[in-house]
């Protein structure tokens, strides 16, 4: 019976880190189109908040997880991972830059021709 519980408690961390991980990928992307420097640091918020909270749900789901020292882990993602959310939000800001860019250029061009 244990074994069950315990077999099901560690499907659903998995579930929630595929979950957390699909937070922090989509939502910074479409905060930063929408809102560009507010949502670069919005984005920012959400890629730590969702790695925060990730950590937190799988360490008590599955208390296995605890015994490999990933509670170290956790505390320098609590105090650093701010800085990994802003590496995956400002490159996303900069694409978007360089296509609005890159769209006015050839729309001066198309205008220029006519």
């Amino acid at each position: 019976m244990f074994a069950t519980i315990d077999a099901d408690s560690v499907r659903l961390a998995h579930i929630v880190d595929h979950v957390c991980m699909a937070v922090a990928i989509v939502l910074p992307v479409l905060t930063v189109l929408r809102w560009n420097w507010r949502g670069v640091v919005i984005g920012t918020i959400i890629v730590w908040g969702s790695g925060i909270v990730a950590g937190e749900l799988i360490s008590q789901l599955d208390p296995t997880r605890l015994e490999g020292g990933t509670s170290m882990l956790d505390l320098v993602w609590l105090a650093v991972g701010w800085i990994a959310g802003l590496l995956y939000c400002l490159p996303i800001y900069g694409v978007k830059r360089i296509m609005l860019w890159v769209l006015a250029a050839l729309l001066a061009r198309v205008r220029r021709l006519e």
